[in-house]
């Protein structure tokens, strides 16, 4: 389901909200999957995302995985949450956009993560990626929208460094999921 912004609020109290962030004052709610004009709505005014309807019981994860699950080790595969930056370097066919949760950490630009579905491609091992940096989570949430998925990704860390000191999370495209490069 695709989504857009309902209302601004203000935001909830930030448990671990460095200084540089505090100004953040009002978020930006949305139910389902945020679209892209959210996404882009909520960098351009500098505020969080907040999912309302946030699926916390695990159902649409637990969905995803039994229609992308085409043997049984897949059914058991994809259980345990991985990091984006464990896999970074690695093509990766992003299969489904499965969730948008709140994060408990406020470091990032939007406040939410995703958890998508992915194939390794370099040995076919089915994989749930959490995916809380800001450009890989509007692309994936933007090919969501598109209904291009899946769709082969890598994830490269960028060699520059913000003005805040830190290294983003860049996306190259690397080919259709059934010819990745």
């Amino acid at each position: 389901m695709v989504s857009k912004a309902i209302a601004k609020r203000p935001a909830a109290p930030a448990r671990k909200r460095p200084a540089a962030i505090a100004e953040a004052a009002i978020e930006v709610e949305v139910e389902g999957f945020p679209t892209a004009a959210v996404i882009e709505q909520a960098l351009r005014e500098k505020v969080k995302l907040h999912v309302a309807d946030e699926d916390e019981g695990g159902v649409s994860v637990l969905l995803s995985t039994l229609a992308n699950a085409t043997t049984a080790d897949d059914l058991f595969a994809g259980s345990e949450l991985e990091k984006l930056t464990d896999h970074l370097g690695e093509t990766l066919v992003i299969r489904s956009l499965d969730a948008v949760r709140n994060s408990d950490f406020d470091e990032g630009a939007l406040g939410v993560y995703a958890i998508v579905t992915a194939v390794v491609h370099s040995t076919g091992e089915l994989v749930k990626i959490a995916i809380g940096a800001t450009e890989p989570f509007a692309i994936v949430c933007a090919l969501h929208e598109m209904d291009a998925l899946p769709r082969a990704l890598r994830f490269e860390r960028s060699e520059k460094t913000t003005k805040a000191g830190f290294r983003p999370i860049n996306v190259v495209d690397a080919g259709s999921a059934e010819n990745p490069f």
